[in-house]
C-alpha cells in the first residue's frame, strides 16, 4: 500500500489520528471496503448508504464536504485516479474510513460534528485457485454486534480473533473461515458472506445470526430475486449446509467465490464440491460481473 492517502479533503502521507478521537478511546467509527472496475468505484451508492446509516445511529455528523457526504463522480473520480495512480495500479481496493472526532460532552450526549475521513488504496488480492478455495470450521463465535443489521465499525475484535485462529491453518491466501453464532448457527465468513444452493433453491444466513449485511450479498439477493430463483434467508446449523450441492463466499471485492471443500480441525473434510457445477452457475450468473 502507497503511504499517500486522502484524509479530510487533502493527500497526506503522514495521517495522524488523535490519541482524544472516540474512535481510539471507544472504537467509535464505521468503515466500507469497495474495488474499482476499471478506474470506477463499484457499488459506491450502496455502501455511503451503510455508512451514512451507521454513523447516524452513534451521531457521527458528515459534513457536506467530505468524500463520504456523496456518490457524485465528479468529487469521487480525481481522488481515486490520485491513489491508484500513486499505487502504480488500475484497480484497486479502497478502504473508507470514518472516525467519530473528539466529543467533550459526557459520554453518550451530543453529536460528533467533526468526524476525520481517510481514504486508501490497495492492490486487489490474488486470483483463488482454479477449484475454489478452502473453508475453515472456527471455534470462534460471532458475537452479537452492535446492533442489527450488524454494522461494519471499527469495533472489530471479534473479526480480529476469528482472523488469528484461521491464519495459521490457510493453505492458499484466498482461504476463508466460517463463524457461528453463539447457537451454533451458521453466520458468515470472517471476512465474506456465505451462500450456498441445494437443488433449485439458494440458501444464505438471516441477519438474526449476527451476520455482516454486505453489499455483495445484497446485489446477489437483488440479482436471484430478479431472475425469478428461490432464494431462502436461514438461521441453521452445519447440518444443513453440509447438505449442500455448492457452496460460495461472496464479497464486494472478490464477488462470487467457488469453495472447493469445507474442513474441520486438524483438517479433516467435511464437504467436498463434487456436485457444484450447476449450483456454482447459478450464483455466478447472478452475480453478474
Amino acid at each position: 500500500m502507497s503511504a499517500l492517502s486522502h484524509v479530510d479533503g487533502a493527500f497526506s502521507e503522514a495521517p495522524v489520528i488523535s490519541a482524544d478521537d472516540h474512535a481510539a478511546l471507544f472504537g467509535a467509527g464505521f468503515f466500507e471496503t469497495f474495488r474499482t472496475r476499471d478506474g470506477v468505484p463499484q457499488r459506491l451508492d450502496s455502501h455511503l448508504a451503510r455508512l451514512h446509516a451507521a454513523c447516524g445511529r452513534i451521531g457521527i455528523r458528515i459534513p457536506d464536504t467530505a468524500l463520504a457526504a456523496s456518490a457524485d463522480s465528479a468529487r469521487w473520480a480525481p481522488v481515486v485516479a490520485a491513489l491508484l495512480e500513486a499505487n502504480g495500479l488500475r484497480d484497486g481496493v479502497f478502504r473508507l474510513t470514518l472516525t467519530a472526532g473528539e466529543n467533550p460532552a459526557p459520554l453518550g450526549t451530543g453529536d460528533y460534528t467533526a468526524p476525520h475521513e481517510r481514504l486508501t488504496c490497495r492492490a486487489l488480492p490474488a486470483e483463488a485457485p482454479p477449484g475454489g478455495v478452502t473453508l475453515h470450521l472456527l471455534a470462534t463465535p460471532r458475537d452479537t454486534g452492535e446492533w442489527r443489521p450488524r454494522p461494519k465499525s471499527l469495533n472489530y475484535l471479534n473479526s480480529l480473533l476469528a482472523a488469528r485462529e484461521l491464519a495459521p491453518r490457510r493453505e492458499h491466501p484466498s482461504d476463508e473461515g466460517l463463524l457461528f453464532d453463539a447457537s451454533g448457527r451458521v453466520c458468515e465468513g470472517v471476512f465474506t458472506n456465505l451462500f450456498w444452493v441445494r437443488g433449485k433453491v439458494v440458501f444464505t444466513p438471516h441477519e438474526d445470526t449476527g451476520l455482516l449485511p454486505g453489499v455483495g450479498r445484497a446485489h446477489l439477493l437483488r440479482n436471484l430475486r430478479a431472475a425469478g430463483i428461490a432464494v431462502e434467508e436461514v438461521a441453521v446449523g452445519f447440518e444443513e449446509l453440509a447438505h449442500a450441492d455448492a457452496v460460495a463466499t461472496v464479497g464486494s471485492v472478490r464477488g462470487v467465490t467457488p469453495v472447493a471443500r469445507i474442513v474441520g480441525a486438524g483438517g479433516v473434510p467435511v464437504w467436498r464440491a463434487d456436485n457444484a457445477a450447476a449450483g456454482l452457475r447459478t450464483l455466478l450468473r447472478a452475480w453478474g460481473e
